[in-house]
């Protein structure tokens, strides 16, 4: 309307880029593509914010919009928001991460923020968030950055390795095994093992749920130098043949390789102190991660996060409330 405001509205799905179509991905490639080579990352909503500060460039206006919050977290960040920052758009207004509700019958089950963006913004932003018995508080702040905090434009650039003083995460081991290495407490009774062959080829083993909700499994944990030995316990050898098979018929080439160490999982870390366990599967209601200390010889899988004879301070680093910003 001539004189007047005009309002574009519109309801983007909420998809990750593991999660994107191939129409969408292409609707990425074409707004991203001569921007970023990391654009692949990037969540779909991510196109929205693009395209509302490119319009921007063309006319007064401003805009806003409810997203995931992974949009303000991790890998994204550095990949989308200096592109937001350098079309000289701020972000005048946002909420931190809140849980999505609404009077549908199926509600989308995300966890959102909200975020205004302007190229013309004030010297007083307005940051809101939810306090701790659920009501809404709201802060002036001069700045508000790309991870919804009040302070400078700081990105933090993706890392291939930690830094010298610090220790290496890595993901557990992945079985890839059918179900046939991992066992659960009768499983390993009724193997018929001797208590020096349980002690060689039986490991309690963690995931999520072991860690979280206390669950016991075990899983057979067999060294290359061992191999012979377990190899003649008829209980063990069917197990790894089973492995054999499933990892023979698979359609992943990787997983045919692997057919030729089927008494292994894919990767074989152990701690040999300590191990700092971080469970991949959580909780949000949580107020901090769940993180915590084995000893030697338990095996972590590829449903937590590891980090091998290292220091205790690793742990309170994990443990800080920072992380669930």
């Amino acid at each position: 309307n001539e004189g007047g405001e005009t309002y574009i509205c519109g309801n983007p799905p909420y998809l990750g880029s593991t999660w994107q179509s191939a129409e969408q991905k292409a609707d990425l490639k074409a707004i991203f593509s001569h921007r970023t080579k990391s654009w692949k990352s990037l969540d779909y909503v991510s196109g929205w914010f693009m395209k509302a500060a490119d319009y921007a460039q063309e006319t007064s206006t401003a805009s806003a919009f409810v997203a995931t919050n992974s949009i303000c977290q991790g890998q994204v960040v550095p990949i989308l928001w200096p592109l937001i920052f350098s079309s000289g758009h701020q972000i005048i207004f946002a909420h931190t991460s809140f849980k999505w509700t609404n009077l549908a019958s199926h509600n989308a089950g995300v966890t959102v923020v909200i975020i205004g963006l302007s190229n013309k913004a004030a010297h007083t932003r307005l940051l809101y968030s939810l306090g701790e018995n659920g009501e809404t508080v709201r802060k002036k702040v001069s700045n508000i950055n790309a991870y919804l905090v009040s302070g400078p434009d700081l990105i933090i650039e993706r890392g291939q390795s930690p830094r010298p003083y610090m220790s290496e995460m890595v993901r557990g081991n992945m079985p890839y095994d059918g179900g046939h290495l991992l066992l659960k407490r009768a499983e390993v009774s009724a193997m018929g093992l001797s208590n020096e062959q349980q002690k060689r080829f039986i490991r309690q083993v963690y995931g999520s749920a072991e860690f979280i909700q206390g669950k016991v499994r075990y899983c057979l944990w067999i060294e290359d130098r061992h191999l012979q030995e377990a190899q003649a316990v008829p209980t063990i050898a069917s197990r790894i043949e089973s492995v054999r098979e499933m990892r023979l018929a698979s359609k992943d080439k990787g997983a045919n390789q692997m057919a030729a160490r089927a008494h292994q999982m894919r990767e074989m870390n152990i701690g040999l102190s300590n191990s700092i366990a971080l469970p991949i599967v959580s909780s949000e209601a949580r107020p901090y991660l769940p993180v915590g200390l084995l000893p030697a010889g338990k095996v972590l899988t590829n449903l937590a996060y590891a980090i091998y004879d290292s220091e205790l301070w690793n742990m309170a680093i994990l443990a800080s409330r920072l992380h669930l910003a």
